[in-house]
């Protein structure tokens, strides 16, 4: 799940400090290809009476790109800004391929997987919840989770 935070006025009337949780689903076919759907994108945010509201992903960019920060939800479901550090642990091999974090005689090679990374919110961190790594605010909240996976998941990926 990608999220927003509003960090200024707009004339969305979005408050600032607003969480935006963004959402896609297939909805209708191409225009450019009538072989395949269109992916509609939308965010979803809450106002202090509880109410839910939409907003179309195409009316946040690019007009609206600095009335916001990304977002990225660590996996003990606290939220990371955009500028912050954080650690992330790789859990399959597979995945480590994708992640150059080990450099070793010059080189930039796979991650290590079940090691401790630490990683700022950019931009373009990937902020969807990815079932082969976690984030963490503190490299100790990421070993105690390495410490808790079973030995016979830690061995079939090592």
């Amino acid at each position: 799940m990608s999220i927003l935070k509003i960090i200024k006025e707009n004339d969305l009337k979005i408050p600032i400090g607003s969480k935006l949780h963004f959402h896609s689903f297939f909805d209708k076919i191409s225009n450019s290809n009538p072989n395949s759907w269109d992916s509609i994108g939308y965010y979803i945010w809450q106002d202090n009476e509880g109410k839910l509201h939409t907003i179309n992903q195409n009316i946040l960019y690019p007009k609206y790109k600095d009335y916001y920060i990304n977002v990225i939800v660590l996996s003990n479901l606290k939220f990371a800004y955009q500028g912050e550090e954080y650690w992330k642990v790789i859990l399959t091999k597979q995945e480590s391929i994708y992640h150059k974090l080990e450099f070793h005689l010059g080189k930039h090679l796979p991650a290590i997987c079940f090691k401790p990374y630490k990683g700022t919110v950019y931009n373009s961190t990937n902020s969807m919840f990815n079932p082969n790594i976690h984030r963490f605010q503190t490299e100790e909240e990421a070993l105690y989770y390495i410490s808790k996976i079973d030995d016979k998941y830690i061995k079939a990926q090592l």
